[in-house]
């Protein structure tokens, strides 16, 4: 089902949000409010805002610098969210991007902003690396994809008790495994990197399992899997049609609804965005342009998320306004059958 959008508006808080050039959004459901979280004007210091329901067309509040005891949080590329045992996590690539940084809040307050894993026994992620991140839906306990030298990684965190917020440490995260090494160009045999991982989680009453779809761009390609972590063997995404498989500059974003998992990506011309629909089973469904009333344009990777029943991106702007953050929305995603995303809805 093609989807119709609406948008293509500068987020504002009193007309003076920004992001700088080159360094995309993230979006997640909190508490009832869509959150964004971006990077602020001066370039590294990590900031956020929030959209409430029933107020796809209105304003933004917040812009808000995050703060915590153990200092700012600071990065240059978008982090990854996701909420568990009511808190909303985020992990980040630091200031120098060498090493991934955890960071969690409250709704008043955050915590953490401490770095991840052993440097000296654990894989670090490739400098300016994309991380994702998710939840099971029956569980509690975080699952992190990430890129360390083109390969995927994986490793979980098990957050269950919110009461020892402020008490959890790196540690708490297990030792990263291998999910898959980057494969080698067919025709040439050169090596690929994976980059941009999405991750999104499929209720156990659909999957029969805890199980998670997993996308990431490989060269022009989305490379697609199931599975449950770490053991996901992932493919290129293709279409039966001549010309209808998805290429890719940026991306991919994915979210998961009523058996269908949308991804975001930047197109292949380098600043029109686009969306592909995968079944359930990861079988190609459609690929389409992103088009509103007027075509929304980004530059990097687009943020996703649900809210308000609706698909909601964030994107960087294009050309003379890569230093603004803009919105657009569907409005006709199908009602929810079965719950295969991490927010509730009524079936």
């Amino acid at each position: 089902m093609t989807l119709d959008w609406q948008g293509n508006t500068r987020i504002t808080i009193g007309g003076t949000t920004k992001t700088p050039q080159g360094n995309p959004p993230a979006l997640h459901l909190f508490q009832s409010n869509l959150y964004i979280v971006y990077i602020g004007e001066n370039g590294d210091s990590l900031y956020y805002s929030w959209l409430s329901p029933g107020n796809l067309a209105g304003d933004w509040q917040g812009n808000i610098k995050i703060s915590t005891e153990n200092g700012a949080p600071k990065s240059t590329t978008a982090p990854a969210l996701c909420v568990v045992s009511g808190l909303l996590h985020m992990v980040y690539s630091g200031e120098a991007g060498e090493s991934l940084w955890w960071s969690w809040f409250d709704g008043t307050k955050w915590y953490g902003n401490i770095e991840l894993f052993n440097p000296m026994r654990w894989p670090k992620p490739v400098p300016m690396a994309e991380c994702a991140l998710s939840v099971e839906l029956e569980g509690d306990t975080l699952h992190l994809v990430y890129v360390d030298g083109g390969d995927l990684y994986y490793s979980s965190c098990n957050v269950g008790n919110p009461a020892n917020a402020s008490l959890w440490q790196a540690t708490d995260w297990t030792s990263p495994a291998l999910v898959m090494a980057a494969p080698n160009q067919v025709d040439t045999g050169d090596r690929l990197n994976f980059s941009t991982p999405s991750l999104a989680a499929l209720s156990s009453k659909f999957s029969g399992a805890a199980s998670f779809a997993l996308a990431a761009q490989c060269n022009q390609n989305i490379y697609f899997a199931i599975g449950t972590p770490p053991s996901w063997q992932l493919s290129p995404v293709t279409s039966p049609e001549p010309g209808e498989t998805p290429v890719l500059t940026a991306g991919p974003t994915m979210v998961a609804w009523d058996n269908v998992f949308y991804i975001v990506y930047l197109g292949f011309s380098g600043k029109d965005l686009w969306y592909c629909m995968l079944g359930a089973n990861g079988d190609f469904q459609s690929n389409w342009q992103i088009i509103a009333s007027s075509t929304p344009q980004g530059q990097n990777t687009p943020a996703a998320a649900v809210f308000d029943e609706q698909l909601c991106i964030a994107y960087t702007g294009h050309g003379t306004y890569s230093d603004n953050l803009y919105f657009a929305y569907s409005d006709n995603l199908p009602r929810l059958t079965v719950q295969i995303t991490g927010h509730l809805h009524p079936l």
